[in-house]
């Protein structure tokens, strides 16, 4: 629990409490033998002072834990968001989307939720019973010879239930997800289930999944159950056992045995009982939950990531930035990755490009997709690269751009090898046009007048305004007719395409 404890030792926090709780209690006892043969007014000011000091604090301890989680939270969720912000095309390309949205929202939900909780609980339980039978062993030495056998006993009983219930657990999203992707299907096709007469046998389907789900729970309740009075039984035999201990050693002498103390160690013995139980349901969450961190630092430290040194120069200036407010956060952001002034573009008039025997492939153990390509294109050369579905046309702008890397050979850009510049720098000397550029969605008309309070006359006035007069006939926009592109494509092929140029400080392009 290292990220959840950076910003502090909160167990710690929960020690101190519980041994002011304990001390409360002790003190009562003492008062109750007047072991210290002190005034009743003396004995109800120290219990005083102990009450009020440990209802100080209970909430101060919470307080100061979930601060603390809530830090590690946070760092976890910074290193993913940092760690998938900078993860190549080839970890997107091979990664379903919906699993990393599941690590951003079902996992960090867990830990900002279901996690603290549960360990907090842990915690306060854990050194409940702790106390219990630090009282216990204190007030009759001796009960330690049948408390070690009982420990073992449940800690047996303990691993042996949380595997249990992880693997019922799991049977049971199983079932679950099963269900209910039954129920989106049936919902989705339902025309076409009554166009075939399967509604019998659908209901039937649906019927035996959702007795497996309830299956799948029952069994859930029943291990609960079984649990339970195991436990149960476990704990009556830690009370028997300090209670006979008590009064065969008072009987028999043949130990000093403090009244008050061995009250106080049956009470809390009796107070532990339940509380067993819920220690090894509260291990068995917190280990299931603990899954959803795993998860996290997966993809933290297991995923591959593109060369971009300035990421720790943006990550420095986000947390300067800590104190303002999130939409000024946003905008450098924004600005640190997207922007780039024109001095970084190289002091060239023209541009030029060349393969010198580039090999690609996209993962290893794959069959090369460039296989030893050389070509050179000459300042403002146009050049159309053509060939069939799967040729590779679109993997040369991706290795351009190094989206992919290559595995053999070099690009030289400009008289520098592509792995001499950083990724901002190499990607802001290129622009991409699609087959199918789209300057905006729906009509002119649509766009300038969303709400159609204006006449075609002030719709024209405004596009004279900007410069767009000659683009569009008046008669056309007061038609809502839609924007289309003037000019020419160039393409790759007449496949999904497109193209490219190298872009200059002079203005200056050379085109492919």
């Amino acid at each position: 629990m290292r990220w959840c404890l950076r910003g502090g030792d909160c167990s710690d926090h929960f020690l101190l409490t519980e041994m002011i709780s304990l001390s409360s209690n002790a003190w009562l006892s003492m008062w109750s033998t007047q072991r210290f043969g002190l005034s009743p007014q003396t004995y109800l000011d120290v219990y005083i002072a102990l009450v009020l000091f440990g209802t100080v604090m209970v909430p101060l301890r919470f307080g100061v834990a979930y601060s603390a989680m809530r830090q590690g939270s946070r760092n976890l969720h910074r290193l993913i968001l940092r760690s998938v912000s900078i993860g190549t095309m080839q970890y997107f390309d091979t990664t379903p989307l919906g699993r990393i949205v599941n690590r951003f929202s079902r996992d960090v939900d867990c830990i900002d939720n279901q996690l603290q909780m549960t360990f907090l609980f842990l915690l306060r339980v854990l050194y409940s019973i702790f106390s219990s039978l630090a009282v216990a062993i204190d007030s009759q030495p001796y009960v330690i010879l049948a408390l070690l056998p009982t420990v073992v006993f449940y800690y047996e009983l303990m691993v042996l239930y949380n595997v249990t219930n992880r693997e019922i657990r799991r049977v049971g999203s199983i079932v679950k997800a099963l269900m209910i992707s039954l129920l989106g299907e049936a919902l989705v096709g339902s025309s076409t289930i009554k166009a075939y007469g399967c509604v019998a046998s659908i209901m039937k389907e649906s019927l035996r999944r959702i007795d497996r789900v309830c299956a799948s729970s029952f069994l859930e309740n029943a291990t609960n159950r079984w649990l339970g009075v195991r436990v149960d039984f476990l704990g009556n035999v830690i009370v028997i056992t300090i209670a006979l201990l008590g009064v065969i050693g008072t009987m028999m002498s043949f130990s000093t045995h403090d009244i008050g103390l061995v009250s106080l160690s049956l009470t809390m013995a009796l107070a532990s009982t339940s509380q067993l139980n819920w220690l090894v349901r509260m291990i068995g969450t917190m280990g299931a939950d603990m899954n959803s961190v795993e998860r996290i630092l997966h993809y933290t430290h297991n995923i591959d990531h593109e060369e971009v040194p300035e990421m720790d120069r943006l990550v420095d200036e986000l947390r300067e930035k800590n104190t303002e407010s999130s939409d000024v956060t946003a905008t450098v952001l924004v600005e640190g990755v997207s922007g780039g002034s024109e001095g970084q573009h190289p002091e060239t008039t023209a541009g030029w490009l060349e393969f010198r025997e580039v090999e690609m492939r996209y993962r290893a153990g794959l069959p090369l997709v460039l296989d030893r390509v050389s070509f050179r294109i000459e300042p403002r050369q146009k050049v159309g690269v053509v060939g069939r579905t799967g040729s590779g046309k679109s993997t040369l702008l991706l290795t351009l751009m190094r989206m992919v890397e290559i595995c053999g050979g070099d690009i030289i850009v400009s008289g520098r090898p592509i792995c001499a510049y950083g990724l901002r720098e190499l990607r802001q000397q290129f622009s991409m046009i699609p087959q199918d550029p789209v300057l905006f969605d729906g009509t002119v008309r649509s766009n300038l007048d969303p709400f159609l309070d204006s006449t075609p006359a002030e719709v024209w006035r405004a596009l004279e305004l900007v410069g767009c007069g000659s683009v569009w006939s008046w008669r056309a926009v007061a038609s809502t007719a839609a924007c289309r592109r003037a000019g020419r494509t160039t393409a790759w092929a007449s496949g999904s395409c497109c193209a490219w140029r190298v872009r200059c400080c002079g203005g200056a392009a050379a085109s492919s």
